[in-house]
């Protein structure tokens, strides 16, 4: 279904089902009312503004994922080789700096 991101995570139950339907009903509700007052090129606006705001947050996100999975204490022998983590602190600083500089131009 193209209005459930990532599909449904709990199945079987049906409060979660109830949930799932209020969630998709909600999403869906906020589009068409940004569509029916903004027209498609605010629909587009706002696409482009969800996708900065998640390129934004991936630096944040991908930080604590490449230094947990780097911690020994925490992943005993799953624990990333020194090479992965050097590349995932290499590409983390690279997306945060890109993001920002970004951020700069587009002021």
């Amino acid at each position: 279904m193209a209005l459930t991101p990532g599909g449904p995570s709990v199945t079987g139950l049906t409060e979660a089902e109830a949930k799932e339907f209020h969630g998709i009903f909600l999403t869906s509700f906020i589009v068409f009312v940004v569509v029916a007052i903004m027209g498609e090129h605010g629909a587009n606006r706002l696409l482009i503004l969800s996708q900065v705001v998640l390129s934004v947050q991936l630096g944040f996100a991908v930080l604590p994922l490449v230094l947990f999975t780097s911690d020994r204490r925490i992943m005993g022998a799953f624990v990333n080789p020194r090479w992965v983590s050097v590349a995932g602190y290499v590409l983390t600083a690279a997306i945060v700096l890109v993001n920002g500089w970004l951020i700069v131009q587009s002021l």
